[in-house]
């Protein structure tokens, strides 16, 4: 069987730790939903288990979330908070398209998205202010 476009794209977010891989995988999901919506959207949520309490961008969201809130982000290399705003921007868009809303709201990171607003880092004021500006938009 051959591999679709898409396919490949989400194996490549499932990657260990190479975060500007994730993050370059997530803008190019973006773009495929601008671009082709009514007939890519599904597959993207479907492939990328976004619906599934343990699917890949639900497991991705949470591990982000926790990163921020022990302040583990800080540790790691390779463009880690680029990363997370790359997440939190997909996941903006997928809420703007009825599919996308629903599957958010099927997988249950919502409950787990509110602790952004509890995470305070003051020496991340901006990143803060961005992850939460992310999170309204979701609600």
């Amino acid at each position: 069987p051959t591999t679709t476009l898409v396919e490949e794209i989400v194996a490549m977010m499932q990657l260990p730790e190479i975060y500007t891989v994730k993050m370059t995988a997530l803008k190019t999901l973006r773009a495929i939903i601008h671009y082709d919506r009514h007939s890519k959207l599904k597959a993207i949520v479907e492939l990328a288990g976004v619906g599934l309490y343990h699917g890949l961008i639900p497991k991705m969201t949470r591990a982000a979330v926790n990163s921020l809130l022990d302040d583990s982000y800080k540790e790691i290399d390779g463009g880690i908070s680029n990363y997370i705003i790359s997440l939190f921007t997909f996941l903006s868009y997928l809420a703007t398209t009825e599919t996308g809303r629903q599957a958010l709201n099927q997988c249950g990171i919502m409950e787990h998205l509110l602790k952004v607003i509890q995470w305070q880092n003051s020496s991340d004021d901006d990143l803060f202010v961005s992850f939460v500006g992310f999170f309204v938009y979701l609600l």
